[in-house]
């Protein structure tokens, strides 16, 4: 949001911070609706035919991709009426554009639901039956690689190590 020669220090851990919002929305909304993780006891059954289970799941899918950038949509025929005016051509690249992006946004939410899922609860319920230390071991090396794989994680390392003049190096903040 700041230019100028202080544009890298102005932005210090600005990802972070970000991320702190949803975070506290989620802490506060369990506060205050005096919410509790209840364990399921439904039966889990694993498919045998994936291509069945993508089938039924591409018009529901489709349709909540549609719905979710709906609001996006209408807001920028608002503000291009109201303000852009782009012309014609530009208008329909830009429309064709959320359509690619519907699709898109439901083959990936169909890959992530169908196909990943099974393999996600598959792993857990095993590792939950080999006992907590595994299931927290697991859990710590999956996040420590899901964290230092984060792109924005290595921007901020190399900021601090910037900023710091050398005195904090990235490799030591990421092993932290």
């Amino acid at each position: 949001m700041k230019d100028g020669k202080n544009m890298d220090e102005d932005s210090f851990g600005l990802v972070g911070s970000m991320s702190t919002g949803p975070i506290l929305a989620i802490f506060i909304l369990v506060l205050f609706t005096n919410s509790e993780m209840v364990p399921t006891t439904q039966t889990y059954t694993y498919t045998d035919n994936i291509f069945d289970q993508i089938s039924q799941a591409i018009i529901p899918t489709l349709m909540e991709s549609i719905i979710a950038l709906l609001p996006i949509c209408i807001l920028f025929l608002v503000l291009n009426r109201v303000k852009f005016k782009l012309n014609k051509n530009t208008l329909v690249s830009i429309l064709k554009g959320f359509i690619y992006t519907s699709l898109g946004l439901a083959l990936f939410l169909i890959g992530v639901n169908e196909g990943f899922m099974d393999m996600g609860h598959y792993l857990g319920a095993t590792l939950a039956e080999m006992g907590n230390s595994w299931l927290v071991i697991t859990g710590l090396i999956l996040g420590l690689v899901v964290v230092l794989a984060e792109p924005a994680v290595q921007v901020l390392g190399d900021q601090v190590n910037e900023i710091s003049q050398g005195r904090i190096k990235k490799s030591v903040l990421l092993l932290f």
